[in-house]
């Protein structure tokens, strides 16, 4: 590094900084950090200021030992990426091994070497040799594994560490399995030293079991980390899992899920005891909250035990001059700050030639010359007042302490209201409840008993009926579970409704193509419904043409899950009224608090059973008796109406 480069421009920086105080009041919260030399520094930030800062650091000040503001740069890393030469091939068979070999412009140091191939299935070990003389090969890879399986997981890459090497031959054992073609090989050369990492052990919250999937809410202590993977830790031997890592967002007055990442985890065997684990997921992003859900999909596994992970994050460093050694000061917390502009960020690249510091840091504490420019605005626990009668259904909210409440809507609250739920409203002393609407990913599924109802028309149809817990139950999938193992058949699901006329007639929901191979591939499968259900039955139907018939073993409705956020000041219960076609969907300040309400600790609340002495919403059914004894009934009078009025305008001949 050239450090007159660096030092002649901090020579001028330090001296600005020795001006007059820092005016401190606008910042929330202060951590003390003590720095043992002057000059140049590259500064690992404490996780409690990270956690206190904007996610973009822009309120982030930097104050030396005297209190003057010291300008610093952000210092990211700058990864340099390897190169890469694509050089296709053409193997050959020599005895029950594939051989591939190629040559490069010149020696250089090879990182790495990425197969490709069409072939869909297979594990195979490869070995590597390279030519040290003309004529004579050294063996620097034995019986590496490569492989890529039926569930998308693959494994192609060979590490050779920098290996210098011109000319190189690959040899994949096929081990008296048919050969697979290689069509090229991707030569990767340079890039970078991987990145330390730093570990931080994630706390389980909790743990639900969904239909087919493991949802486990994360806890990692503190917001705005450097979050480069989550690493999982099972006691399962083996096993292959898709993930996804979400994040909720508050937007307008809903409360949103965000994918920060999805891969796989696996742990697998193959033979000869070779092992192969992917447990780290990659996610490389700032965590906008402490808490993340990772939902792991099992599809017909079991859900794995034991679990534990680990979260790894990136070191987040600033770049300054230090003008001495001592106690010097960070400021965070000032979401109106806007992003300082130093000169010294000009010097990035340098910053980043710099050892990183972890210096020893105080206990993160408040400033005690904080002074907000207004006072915050709490957590809003009421709105306006509300007339509930205009309203059909309410239920009571049981709630168990007070503070930040999250409630789970059930299936008969998402029957009885508006598909968008704007019609819904907390209710305590005649006034408004303000709420956060979460519409997430989670689901819920519902056994369903099966009930044989045959088509006598129709013998080569199974068919069967399934009572639904609520009539009108938002169902968005029916899981079926088929034990057969060797089947392809179109299976429909529907319900039957009253025309006007009381003819009844079936109306598809949806459908799908469901075929078993064998027994190891599974035997749940999802019927997708492209219409929500109105009634409180529907069926199912399997046509087995000339097949012999079967009966599915169990089945589920799936409907999605809805949440609602608030505030309670006292653990009393309140009341959630629904069921009012005309109310527009409610506007409340508390989005303005969001952030502050989902980082809050949270607490259950419950609704309590459906009163069946609650009047229901009223529904104008075409289908129904009364609607049609109604309609023709005024259609008799309209017609008696016309016949009266036509002889009323009729010309009237006097008698002879």
């Amino acid at each position: 590094m050239n450090a007159l480069r660096i030092l002649v421009p901090f020579a001028a920086l330090a001296a600005t900084s020795l001006a007059a105080g820092f005016d401190t009041a606008a910042w929330e919260y202060r951590q003390d950090v003590t720095i043992d030399h002057a000059g140049p520094v590259r500064l690992s930030l404490p996780l409690d200021t990270l956690d206190a800062a904007e996610a973009d650091l822009a309120d982030l000040r930097l104050l030396g030992p005297d209190g003057a503001e010291i300008p610093f740069a952000i210092v990211r890393r700058n990864t340099v990426r390897p190169a890469t030469e694509r050089i296709p091939l053409q193997g050959r068979l020599e005895g029950d091994a594939t051989v591939v070999e190629f040559g490069l412009a010149k020696a250089v140091p090879i990182q790495r070497l990425r197969l490709e191939t069409p072939a869909p299935d297979f594990v195979r070990a490869v070995t590597v040799e390279i030519e040290s003389e003309p004529g004579r090969w050294q063996r620097i890879v034995d019986s590496a594994l490569v492989f890529r399986t039926q569930g998308g997981l693959e494994l192609l890459a060979i590490d050779l560490r920098g290996t210098r090497a011109r000319t190189l031959r690959l040899a994949l054992r096929n081990a008296n399995h048919p050969a697979i073609p290689i069509t090229a090989v991707v030569v990767e050369t340079g890039g970078d030293e991987p990145e330390p990492l730093v570990d931080l052990p994630a706390a389980i919250v909790a743990t639900e079991q969904e239909a087919g999937a493991t949802r486990v809410s994360l806890d990692l202590g503190r917001r705005h980390l450097a979050l480069a993977e989550l690493a999982l830790d099972a006691r399962d031997a083996v096993f292959q899992r898709a993930a996804r890592l979400l994040a909720q967002r508050a937007t307008d007055d809903e409360i949103a899920e965000e994918t920060l990442a999805a891969g796989t985890y696996a742990r697998l065997v193959f033979p000869d005891d070779r092992t192969y684990a992917q447990l780290a997921l990659p996610v490389d992003t700032v965590t906008p909250l402490a808490r993340l859900e990772l939902v792991l999909d099992n599809g017909d596994s079991p859900p794995l035990s034991d679990l534990r992970f680990v979260a790894r994050l990136r070191r987040v460093d600033i770049g300054f001059a230090a003008p001495a050694a001592g106690t010097y000061t960070l400021l965070a917390g000032a979401p109106a700050a806007a992003a300082p502009r130093y000169d010294v960020a000009a010097f990035g690249a340098d910053w980043g030639r710099l050892p990183s510091l972890a210096a020893p840091a105080a206990p993160r504490t408040a400033n005690p010359a904080y002074r907000p420019a207004q006072v915050p605005a709490e957590i809003p626990e009421f709105g306006g007042p509300i007339d509930s009668t205009k309203w059909s259904h309410s239920r009571a909210v049981r709630l168990s302490a007070p503070g930040a409440q999250v409630l789970e809507l059930d299936a008969a609250v998402l029957a009885q209201c508006r598909a968008d739920l704007g019609d819904l409203r907390l209710v305590r002393d005649g006034r408004q409840v303000p709420y956060l609407l979460e519409k997430s990913s989670r689901v819920r599924a519902v056994a369903l008993p099966l009930v044989a109802a045959p088509d006598a028309k129709r013998p080569a149809v199974g068919r069967w009926e399934l009572d639904l817990p609520v009539a009108g139950m938002p169902v968005n999938s029916l899981r079926l579970t088929i034990a057969e193992p060797l089947f392809a058949r179109t299976i429909v699901v529907g319900e039957v409704l009253p025309d006007s006329r009381g003819q009844a007639w079936p109306r598809l929901l949806g459908s799908a193509a469901v075929q078993r191979r064998s027994l190891a591939e599974p035997t749940v499968f999802t019927i997708s419904l492209q219409s929500r259900p109105r009634s409180g039955k529907l069926f199912v139907e399997i046509d087995h043409g000339d097949n012999a018939p079967f009966a599915p073993a169990a089945a589920e409705a799936v409907y999605p899950v809805h949440r609602l956020h608030f505030r309670a000041g006292e653990a009393a219960s309140c009341t959630l009224v629904y069921g009012n076609p005309t109310a527009a969907a409610p506007r409340y300040d508390l989005q303005l608090a969001a952030p502050r309400l989902l980082a809050a600790p949270r607490h259950t609340a419950a609704l309590a059973a459906a009163d069946a002495s609650s009047p229901a919403r009223a529904i104008f059914d075409l289908g129904g008796p009364a609607a049609r004894y109604l309609f023709w009934g005024a259609l008799v009078l309209v017609v008696g109406f016309l016949v009266w009025l036509v002889a009323r305008l009729l010309p009237r001949h006097p008698a002879p």
